[in-house]
């Protein structure tokens, strides 16, 4: 069953392709976009594609869309964002199928080997796949050690699940996705090509979750306690070492500081029912949520961000058009 035939999500959400909220750190017009414009698009193109019925002439119209829109063919992936999906799937090779060390390290190096980097970014992708590749075994060894000592005291160890439920306040079910036991998630900190003797900027592990990344991985894992209830803990690994924080040293992953976390995403999310209810098409949710482009949310390829300016401009030509019909009434 997919999360579109489970009947939680009210109509008024769901008519906007918005089944089910998450992490609330997220820029809201990008979050606007991509459930309401972006996906159901990408999944009418996977479905003209996989059909038998459809021509030749559509499937290169429907590919040809993909190129654009589908995060898995345009360029948007980083090479440091597929290192750290490549690193979790080696530990939970070596700690969930006892895989040896070296066979699940080589299958990420050669998956990583294969990554096409981005053509976009004025070559920074491709110069940090280097880095990533010499880094990639030590971060996984650190990974491993991590994870271990995080949940030295559980029963066992499981991989990720889905954490899917109703939270008290909200209309809207909530979705997370926990690495680990439902309560620790895994964050890769990679070096950065620099003018050094190394030839590289060390990447350092964080003591407190206030820089703008960190603070979305705070409300990622606060996802997590408002659905599961257990406290949770983060890992940030890189080549040199882990950290692991938790209650016991990170004030901000306390069940206090947790609990007030939990209202402000509660009225976060709120918020975003509230525009879903009163929004009379999906171009108002554009217009009460309009896109700064500016924003590190969109570093996107230039030909995704092309696209979604020209659902903007619709937007706003629609609201000008709706303006002088008003206007004309009122004059009569």
């Amino acid at each position: 069953m997919s999360l579109k035939d489970i009947p939680l999500a009210p109509s008024w959400s769901t008519r906007f392709h918005y089944y089910h909220h998450s992490n609330a750190s997220k820029d809201l017009s990008k979050v606007f976009i991509e459930k309401v414009f972006i996906r159901p698009k990408v999944d009418a193109a996977w479905g003209v594609i996989r059909s038998k019925e459809s021509s030749h002439e559509q499937k290169e119209h429907a590919f040809a869309l993909l190129d654009i829109l589908d995060q898995k063919r345009n360029g948007s992936q980083s090479v440091v964002m597929m290192s750290g999906i490549l690193v979790q799937s080696a530990v939970n090779r070596m700690l969930l199928e006892n895989w040896p060390s070296e066979k699940a390290i080589e299958e990420g190096i050669e998956a990583l080997e294969s990554y096409r980097s981005r053509t976009w970014d004025q070559g920074s992708d491709e110069a940090r796949k280097a880095v990533c590749k010499e880094e990639f075994s030590d971060l996984v060894k650190n990974a491993v050690k991590g994870v271990e000592e995080t949940l030295s005291q559980e029963n066992r160890i499981f991989g990720e699940r889905e954490l899917f439920g109703k939270i008290p306040g909200l209309e809207i079910p909530y979705l997370t996705y926990p690495d680990f036991n439902n309560f620790l998630d895994l964050k890769t900190k990679w070096s950065k090509p620099a003018e050094t003797k190394s030839g590289v900027r060390a990447a350092s592990l964080p003591k407190s979750l206030n820089g703008i990344f960190d603070l979305r991985n705070l409300y990622q894992v606060c996802g997590f306690y408002m659905l599961s209830g257990r406290l949770p803990s983060l890992l940030y690994v890189n080549k040199s070492d882990y950290r692991i924080l938790n209650a016991d040293n990170c004030y901000q992953l306390t069940k206090e500081y947790l609990d007030d976390l939990s209202q402000v995403i509660i009225e976060k999310l709120q918020s975003i029912e509230f525009k879903l209810r009163v929004a009379k098409d999906r171009y108002d949710l554009i217009r009460m949520e309009t896109p700064d482009f500016q924003s590190i949310d969109w570093k996107e390829p230039p030909v995704y961000v092309d696209y979604i300016k020209k659902i903007k401009t619709d937007a706003l030509e629609q609201n000008i058009k709706l303006q002088k019909v008003m206007e004309e009434i009122n004059a009569t």
